[in-house]
């Protein structure tokens, strides 16, 4: 009895370290089971090894003997003389470690499963790429003048031939009495195109430099020289971008050259026709677009501004 015993707990062993029970599950329960029965019976059977009492006791009838006399079934013959015993066959191969022996049913504890190991070190640190530009930063809203433009990073060379950039681009949506671009040092050439401009009142929207990166604008009648084309001289506060006083939408351009040198006098061109001597002797590094000396909103259009 312990033989067969022992040889079903091997079997059970077997059946655990297979797989099945991931790949077939119902097939695994019932092959357990089976042999979970076959225990059973054997401890039943108190040792006698009588194949014909497992059956008997599983269940599963004799087949019909030889009709009687009477014409009734005949009963079960007499148990046959036990055959001789198997070699026992080869051990099989080990199963995987496991964190104590597997369980063999419900009873005796649930079966074994594998743990992962800790996870390992982290690798080494890859390379740092090179250092992006410079991020753009964004003035504070002063609540009346509208949003004030971001910074421009300057270009790379001094070279006064090179490509225009565009460096920023307003589309006016939210009306403002002005429109600032600050960080603008480091180009030598300032183009500043407005297209479409509306305006709230009647008047020349114009152009007004800075010195400081926009924290004040030079707005008195000795910041800018007005010379006309009989080359005659006039002091005025700002620039204008065109000569006609309107609501409706004007379009005009203002070109500043040496505008990022300490050049002591430097110059505008306007489409207005005249000309422009900028007598400052420090660097210029922002620009704001303004409603004039008419007061009022810009209401609509959008600002240029291209650099070289």
């Amino acid at each position: 009895m312990a033989q067969r015993r022992d040889a079903l707990d091997q079997l059970l062993i077997t059946l655990n370290v297979s797989g099945i029970q991931r790949t077939n599950t119902p097939l695994y329960e019932v092959i357990k089971a089976l042999i979970g029965r076959l225990k059973e019976l054997s401890l039943e059977d108190g040792g006698s090894g009588s194949s014909t009492t497992i059956i008997n006791q599983i269940g599963i009838s004799g087949a019909p003997g030889m009709q009687g006399d009477d014409g009734d079934d005949g009963s079960i013959g007499p148990q046959g003389i036990q055959g001789i015993q198997g070699a026992i066959g080869n051990v099989g191969p080990a199963g995987p470690v496991t964190l104590g022996p597997m369980g063999l049913d419900g009873n005796d504890g649930d079966d074994g499963v594998p743990i992962p190991g800790q996870i390992g070190a982290p690798g080494p640190k890859g390379d740092t790429g090179s250092t992006g530009p410079p991020a753009p930063y964004i003035l504070p809203v002063d609540g009346l003048d509208g949003d004030d433009g971001i910074s421009i990073p300057g270009r790379n060379g001094d070279s006064a031939n090179a490509d225009w950039q565009l460096l920023n681009t307003t589309t006016i949506t939210v009306a403002g009495v002005n429109f600032d671009v600050p960080g603008l040092a480091g180009y030598n050439e300032i183009l500043v195109i407005i297209d479409g401009i509306t305006r709230s009142i009647t008047g020349i929207t114009t152009l007004r430099l800075s010195i400081d990166n926009g924290a004040t604008f030079l707005a008195t009648a000795a910041d800018y020289i007005d010379v006309s084309t009989a080359g005659v001289e006039a002091g005025i506060d700002r620039i204008p971008f065109h000569t006609t006083n309107s609501t409706l939408a004007r379009s005009g351009r203002v070109l500043i050259r040496l505008f990022d040198t300490t050049s002591p006098v430097k110059m505008a061109e306007s489409w207005d026709g005249n000309n422009y001597f900028l007598p400052s002797a420090s660097a210029f590094n922002a620009i704001r677009v303004y409603s004039g000396s008419a007061g009022g909103n810009l209401t609509g259009g959008v600002i240029y501004v291209y650099g070289r």
